[in-house]
């Protein structure tokens, strides 16, 4: 509750002077959990400072909105952004996307690379662009699911996706195999 009336009480504009350091801070933090993480479950998502513990992939969601919203805040491009443009930003959302798949935490990961896809759609990305990501991300799908994710994990998105598939709630987890 205080930090939320802290983050209301300052203005918006200092956020957007400190977003890259805010950003570059959360990352650490994320280095952090896999070098001196606690595990629990079998996942390692938690820093612990005595009795206090934080998750920095949470705080990695708004510092990459916060981040983005910078990078994206004065319009460089004429005619919309071309892939070249957008190396970048995608690097801003892989690499942490990237840390928090190897805690492991699929459902964060992909909070994140959706995020970032709805920022997308309200930039201008040149058409040429958005067919090329477009039949990227329809190739790159099923060999991610395929050979990116763990079974539990594809059963996770099939449960999502279809949740009669399970009805009972029994998706295999490494935690209850």
């Amino acid at each position: 509750m205080a930090i939320t009336a802290l983050i209301l009480i300052i203005h918006y504009s200092i956020f957007s002077r400190l977003a890259y350091v805010i950003y570059f801070a959360n990352l650490l933090l994320l280095v952090a959990v896999l070098v001196v993480g606690k595990s629990s479950l079998g996942a390692k998502r938690w820093i612990g400072f005595g009795a206090f513990r934080i998750q920095p992939s949470e705080f990695m969601k708004l510092s990459l909105v916060i981040c983005m919203a910078k990078y994206f805040e004065t319009d460089r491009t004429v005619g919309g952004y071309g892939l070249k443009d957008l190396v970048l930003p995608t690097l801003l959302v892989g690499i942490p996307a990237s840390l928090i798949m190897l805690q492991p935490d699929l459902g964060t990961a992909m909070i994140m690379l959706l995020t970032f896809g709805t920022v997308m759609l309200f930039m201008k990305i040149s058409p040429r662009t958005l067919l090329i990501l477009v039949t990227c991300f329809a190739v790159a799908l099923p060999t991610v699911y395929k050979f990116g994710l763990k079974p539990y994990q594809r059963q996770r998105l099939v449960s999502f996706i279809d949740p009669m598939s399970d009805p009972k709630g029994s998706v295999i987890t490494p935690f209850n195999p």
